[in-house]
């Protein structure tokens, strides 16, 4: 259901700057008919992998992928997307979207966007419902392949995200420089829906009803175009495989053998932690040429989700109707230490729990790099095909899943796909 009523203040500010745009262009009083426009999008994409010791996986909502599943996948990147879009009035309109993709179930719709839209003047828009989670430039069309270059968009950037939409409300306010830059302020907050696999593909975690607060800034002058975001995640949930060792670390045996085992237990918990995200990017787009670059760094006060660092540098060039690419994308970890070590002269039954926490966590690290080859032919205005080679070094193990023992870190995915709209 939706919490409306935890958003006073935010209302507040959205009504405070609706009576301080003066500077925006007057509406005429001349109101156009309602409208109904039904439109969709989709991706038919096959994806092969070199290695059988691994899956790859396109985001962490995914539990399994393609490689150690099945050396071929038509699963991966496939997807379809209905939205209903009607306008009440010129002020007014409404939206609602469902897509059906591979997550943690195979295909079942997800009802994505659902919101009703006032735009005061020219310069406000304000959304409240069910809305996508922007909090990178592409995230909330991240699933509409046809609107971007790549087969899918950078993973090692965008894979870790464990939020694609929200339940609440947001407000962006734009205005101009003298120099007609452009500006947007966003502010949005509400509460997370869905689920998540991080790390392991049995280690799953639910979002429904974790906070979400988050703004960000961006300008675009020619062909230039930058921003900054910060977003933070309060987790309501715990994970469900973790609840027998934090409890267990409030009993009378544990806390004689670890002295300090009620705040390891705080310290690895995911409940009420917060999930910290902080970014920036930048486009050039001029003519044929397009280059993009974005850094992020994620952070939490939990032993369970390690910071980290993500960037990507992609490049493309447009001839005619051919469009060459290549992208270089990584993530890291912030530390790689061993984050506990067992008490001295601990028994050798603590040692190996302190081993297998360590390696818990050490699934959680975020290290990888990839470097990505492409080219995209435009079919039409409204449909292309893109084809992509990825060569994967993972250093760490939160984008993978059922890895073997003995796997090198190396797989190389060939990719292809037919994206359209209508």
């Amino acid at each position: 259901m939706l919490r409306t009523y935890l958003f006073p203040s935010f209302i507040s500010t959205l009504i405070l700057l609706i009576s301080n745009c003066s500077y925006a262009e007057e509406r005429t009083d001349e109101q156009q008919p309602a409208t109904t426009q039904v439109t969709g999008f989709g991706t038919l994409g096959i994806a092969y992998s070199t290695s059988s010791q691994v899956d790859i996986v396109r985001d962490l909502s995914q539990s399994s992928g393609v490689g150690a599943s099945g050396r071929t996948s038509l699963a991966l990147d496939s997807n379809f997307g209905l939205q209903l879009d009607h306008r009440i009035n010129d002020n007014t309109d409404v939206a609602a979207q469902l897509l059906a993709r591979k997550a943690d179930k195979d295909f079942v719709p997800e009802l994505t966007w659902l919101y009703a839209a006032y735009m005061p003047n020219d310069r406000l828009k304000l959304r409240l419902g069910r809305v996508g989670f922007d909090v990178y430039m592409l995230a909330d069309s991240r699933q509409v392949a046809y609107s971007y270059t790549w087969v899918r968009p950078p993973v090692d950037f965008f894979g870790s995200l464990i939020v694609s939409y929200f339940d609440g409300a947001d407000a962006v306010l734009s205005f101009q420089d003298a120099q007609q830059g452009n500006y947007q302020v966003k502010l949005y907050a509400g509460f997370a829906q869905g689920k998540s696999y991080t790390g392991h593909a049995d280690y799953d975690f639910s979002l429904d009803g974790s906070k979400i607060l988050g703004a960000h800034l961006a300008y675009q002058r020619g062909a230039w175009s930058a921003r900054l975001g910060y977003s933070q995640l309060l987790v309501r949930n715990e994970y469900a495989s973790l609840v027998p060792l934090l409890s267990a670390f409030h009993t009378a045996p544990l806390n004689t053998l670890i002295p300090d085992a009620a705040q390891l237990s705080a310290e690895l918990g995911m409940q009420n932690k917060r999930i910290r995200y902080l970014s920036a990017g930048l486009v050039y787009d001029a003519g044929p040429l397009q280059v993009q670059a974005m850094l992020s760094q994620t952070s939490t006060n939990s032993l369970n989700f390690p910071d980290s660092y993500a960037a990507f540098l992609s490049t493309s060039y447009r001839m005619g109707k051919w469009t060459p690419y290549a992208t270089l994308s990584a993530s890291r970890p912030v530390s790689t230490q061993i984050p506990l070590q067992p008490p001295a002269n601990a028994p050798a039954t603590v040692i190996q729990l302190f081993s297998d926490i360590n390696n818990g966590i050490h699934s959680q690290r975020n290290g990888q790099s990839t470097l990505s080859l492409g080219l995209r032919l435009d079919l039409s205005d409204s449909s292309n095909l893109k084809l992509q080679i990825d060569h994967i070094r993972s250093k760490e193990r939160l984008l993978v899943r059922k890895e073997a023992p003995d796997w090198n870190g190396r797989a190389t995915l060939l990719s292809a796909s037919y994206n359209f709209v209508f």
